[in-house]
């Protein structure tokens, strides 16, 4: 799931913010959530040190409470995947959040235009998320990038919110999220064969549809295709 993590001390805005959000949301097969902040709060605390999501965060920077520098700092110290987008009404920051390497997107100034812009930047932002030749994410407060074309299929794990990558070359890698999600992130290149997996469909050799089994280019078999996704798969692997 992309979380929008929403820092910011004016209602207003707030709501500005999501109305961008959700107007460019509709139209992507992406599962998503807007989460709001006006303090620092252990909540948003969690949300910056947790690895197991995407994440976008819109940070205002002068608040009552701790600036959105400081909390891009904390952030920085941990995660260096995650998007942050500033905006402000005060252009004097820029120079301290070069200096602390903070690696932000960018600088939206709180003027008639900030939605276009906003709206601009986060498309950018999802299109650096999006990567359609590596899958890239964190777990467990690593980072890791994994090829798209290297990936056989990805099944989930029997206990836990978990799921596991496999790769044509038997790598095995840990991965949080839905099936749902996974999905709608990785794009019409992978199939849901089965409740609980995803298969790469550049990298099946055959499927056996009486026995429902899937081999891929590497030899791999698996016996995880569904009765109600034979047809599915069929016409997928058709087109």
């Amino acid at each position: 799931m992309l979380k929008f993590v929403v820092y910011e001390d004016s209602s207003k805005y707030i709501e500005e913010y999501v109305d961008v959000i959700n107007k460019i949301m509709i139209n992507k097969n992406y599962d998503y959530r807007i989460l709001k902040f006006s303090r620092f709060i252990p909540s948003l605390k969690k949300e910056m040190y947790s690895g197991d999501d995407e994440k976008i965060f819109l940070l205002d920077i002068q608040t009552p409470d701790v600036s959105g520098i400081e909390i891009a700092a904390k952030i920085r110290e941990v995660d260096w995947e995650s998007i942050i987008i500033f905006i402000t009404n005060y252009s004097q920051y820029k120079n301290e959040i070069f200096a602390k390497r903070l690696s932000a997107l960018d600088y939206i100034s709180k003027d008639s235009q900030f939605k276009d812009r906003l709206t601009e930047t986060i498309n950018i932002a999802l299109k650096a998320i999006c990567k359609d030749d590596v899958l890239v994410y964190t777990f467990n407060h690593m980072t890791y990038r994994v090829p798209v074309r290297n990936i056989a299929y990805i099944e989930k794990a029997n206990v836990g919110k978990k799921n596991y990558i496999i790769t044509l070359n038997g790598e095995e890698y840990e991965i949080a999220g839905t099936i749902k999600s996974l999905q709608a992130k990785l794009g019409n290149r992978f199939f849901r064969s089965h409740n609980s997996c995803l298969v790469n469909l550049d990298n099946i050799k055959t499927i056996n549809y009486s026995e429902k089994t899937i081999t891929f280019i590497n030899d791999e078999e698996i016996e995880l295709l569904s009765v109600r996704s034979k047809k599915g798969l069929k016409e997928a692997c058709n087109k």
